[in-house]
């Protein structure tokens, strides 16, 4: 197996995109769960998914000295009781999950402490968490950090990846730092710094992280925002290493512009690569949402779009990638003319990532904190978000919502050509559910065929009309390992499955 790595350092709303008016859908997503309500103030929000149970795990921060987990076990309908640990300072967070754990990386802005808590699958007490605790030499102040694992690429032997972003040596220059577990979280690699640049206030400063593979070639990106020579903003910055993690190499811009870059998010399934960031004409005005994307696993990138540019100000964007649907979503914060902010998203097909479905909210208009506190992930059954509400008083609680608690289907772009978008369950113990796309009416046929190509079951589903099929697959018979679904006269790539006994 072949594995190497990428880095990037980095109501109503009216959305004018391509020419054409579009507007946001109000609560087209069902209706919010409150996760985290009490007479604190809770936010600073971070969620993970088991993708092999579905377990939804969440955490926020409670006045600022607290952090507090809980967990779902239908989808986000209801959740456990509450567990708190008292971390007497000022905490953030952020979340990744495996096949079996939850991990929760949590950082001290000030005194730079970094703390890995593993969790089981459907535990929630911080006593049955395994703590580890990352770079214990370095103690500078922390401004940004993730965590990812690349467990929809290696589900039997995922890798667990840290990278932050703390101070430099230099006043007003910070370094970003990477870290690895190879033992699912019980011991970590030593850390090495990816990249040293100059981000003016430093607390601006921010990293995303995201996995992406060609066959057997893992690719990791991660994304931050630095400041170029002279008096030209930030900019998206890119980082590869080709031997997991011992050295890197930076890469070309992914936004040549002069405009100011900053807040990068990553998501990738496969060879695709979604990365949306902001970007301002002039460091301190309104701020608009863009987006790019590689079809090449990060070789080559299409010419940046917008994605959110109205007469308001668009922040603290989001993606995530529903592979096994076929989707991507962008969750973003748009500020209100009346103060507070409400959180929207966008969507859009792996196969047309040009072509995005009309904006739809997330949380009621003006509701939201207007610093963004949101965080997102991607599911089995698709996209899923924790943001912060903040009431007239000021209080603040933490809500859910997902994609699969929608009442009525958001709009999307009408595909264009017909294939196999995606599959669920995946990794998957016999059976799995192939989603299957259609233009016209026609015959379906499928081909299971093994990493060497042979053919291991062939069929015909019958007739479907146009549109979004679901059609079960049985591999009873089969050994474990990788496989991939084709259907007959379709322009998209074959489906990888992988078959765990």
């Amino acid at each position: 197996m072949i594995r190497s790595w990428i880095i990037f350092t980095a109501g109503v709303v009216c959305l004018l995109l391509g020419g054409s008016l579009l507007r946001a859908q109000p609560l087209d997503w069902f209706q919010d769960v409150t996760v985290f309500g009490t007479t604190g103030n809770e936010g600073a929000p971070a969620i993970a998914i088991i993708p092999t149970t579905g377990v939804i795990r969440a955490w926020c921060v409670c006045d600022e000295s607290n952090i507090i987990g809980k967990l779902s076990l239908n989808g986000g309908s209801t959740w456990s009781e509450a567990a708190c640990r008292d971390t007497s300072a000022p905490v953030r967070a952020t979340a990744c999950s495996d096949g079996q754990f939850a991990y929760v990386l949590e950082w001290n802005p000030a005194r730079g402490a970094r703390n890995l808590w593993r969790f089981p699958s459907g535990d929630n007490s911080w006593n049955s968490a395994r703590q580890i605790t990352i770079a214990p030499d370095r103690v500078h102040p922390v401004y940004a950090a993730c965590a990812a694992t690349d467990f929809e690429f290696q589900p039997v032997d995922p890798y667990l990846n840290v990278c932050w972003v703390d101070s430099g040596v230099l006043a007003g220059y910070v370094q970003g730092w990477f870290a690895q577990s190879r033992d699912r979280g019980l011991t970590m690699n030593g850390e090495s710094m990816i990249f040293e640049g100059r981000v003016s206030p430093e607390a601006q400063a921010c990293v995303s992280m995201a996995t992406a593979w060609n066959e057997d070639r893992e690719t990791m990106f991660i994304a931050t925002s630095l400041d170029r020579p002279g008096s030209i903003p930030h900019q998206i910055r890119l980082f590869a290493s080709e031997n997991e993690g011992g050295s890197w190499n930076e890469s070309e811009f992914v936004d040549a512009t002069t405009f100011d870059q900053t807040e990068p998010s990553l998501a990738a399934y496969e060879q695709f690569l979604l990365i949306v960031y902001t970007r301002r004409v002039i460091v301190g005005q309104q701020s608009d949402i863009f987006y790019t994307y590689s079809v090449d696993a990060g070789s080559t990138f299409a010419v940046p779009r917008a994605l959110a540019s109205d007469v308001s100000a668009e922040h603290s964007p989001r993606a995530v990638v529903s592979g096994t649907m076929g989707m991507f979503s962008v969750f973003y914060v748009t500020e209100t003319d009346s103060g507070g902010a409400t959180v929207c998203v966008r969507e859009g097909l792996l196969s047309t990532p040009h072509e995005l479905a009309q904006a739809v909210m997330i949380s009621g208009a003006g509701e939201a904190e207007e610093t963004g506190d949101l965080a997102v992930v991607s599911g089995p059954q698709g996209a899923a978000a924790l943001w912060t509400r903040r009431f007239p008083l000021g209080d603040t609680d933490v809500c859910f919502d997902a994609a699969w608690r929608t009442s009525s289907s958001a709009v999307r772009p009408v595909p264009s050509a017909a294939g196999i978008t995606g599959c669920y369950p995946n990794p998957f113990n016999g059976c799995t559910v192939l989603r299957v796309v259609l233009t016209r009416a026609q015959n379906v046929d499928i081909e299971i065929t093994d990493i060497l190509g042979r053919s291991v079951k062939r069929f015909s589903a019958g007739l479907f009309p146009a549109g979004d099929h679901a059609i079960r697959v049985d591999l009873a018979g089969a050994a474990s390992g990788l496989y991939f679904a084709g259907e007959s006269d379709s322009p998209h790539p074959p489906q990888r499955l992988i078959l765990m006994r």
